[in-house]
């Protein structure tokens, strides 16, 4: 059997790939769908040449491997898709810090302790809040969840907006335009600094808060609870934790 030319492999695979695309809700299981179709058709080729099958049976073969592969990434794209964002950010986020990925700095040193500096430097802390640097700590997730062959569902802005609205983080207000504007990058005073940070509430990140975080509901802020109620209250009629 002749072996393709590179460019004539290319031009298959992207072609597939496009195919798959609108079917799913993250990329890298297209790009998976179309490699995995492509192994089949070149197996499939090879069948020919030794003419283990005929043509009619190998375009068989490719319609019934291509379905099966779409519907495998359909479900695979569905499961993904109910991972919620601020609890993958989180759980990665803690996964970083505890095997020193990433590290951050106390604000006040000797007072609320110092992680070590291993890895890289994405913010700093005191004992209410974590200040990550918000491009940084936005782009060490993303890499770090696109090397697993995830796809991070939503953009750094819709992220903050969404660790608002469940009471994660400290947003602050100011004046634009007449118009009163939230915003979820504030700025803080940090080494003689200003800075621009996302200030996460430490109960949050504290290891301890992921397994609170897959087992209880997210409800909105429509009343005078803490941070932490807020997020974890169980909705209405619901049996207690």
């Amino acid at each position: 059997m002749d072996t393709e030319p590179k460019s004539i492999l290319v031009e298959k695979f992207n072609k597939l790939r496009s195919l798959a695309l609108p079917q799913q809700s993250h990329g890298r299981l297209a790009e998976t769908a179309a490699w995995l179709q492509l192994g089949l058709e070149s197996a499939l080729e090879y069948a020919i040449s030794i003419q283990a099958i005929d043509e009619r049976a190998k375009q068989q073969w490719i319609e019934a491997g291509w379905n099966c592969f779409m519907s495998l990434s359909g479900i695979q794209s569905e499961l993904v898709s109910d991972v919620k964002p601020v609890r993958r950010f989180l759980s990665v986020v803690q996964e970083l810090l505890a095997n020193q990925s990433i590290y951050t700095k106390a604000i006040n040193k000797g007072e609320y302790g110092e992680v070590q500096h291993h890895g890289e430097l994405v913010g700093w802390h005191d004992s209410e809040h974590y200040y990550f640097l918000h491009d940084t700590v936005y782009r060490v997730v993303y890499q770090f969840l696109q090397g697993q062959g995830e796809h991070f569902p939503v953009s750094a802005k819709i992220l903050w907006k969404q660790m608002d609205a469940e009471g994660v983080i400290l947003s602050g207000e100011e004046l634009e335009k007449g118009q009163i504007r939230k915003r979820h990058v504030i700025k803080k005073t940090i080494e003689g600094n200003r800075i621009g940070v996302i200030a996460v509430r430490s109960f949050f990140v504290q290891p301890s808060a992921s397994n609170e975080i897959s087992n209880h509901s997210v409800r909105n802020r429509t009343h005078s609870l803490t941070p932490a109620e807020n997020l974890f209250a169980p909705k209405p009629g619901s049996a207690p934790p």
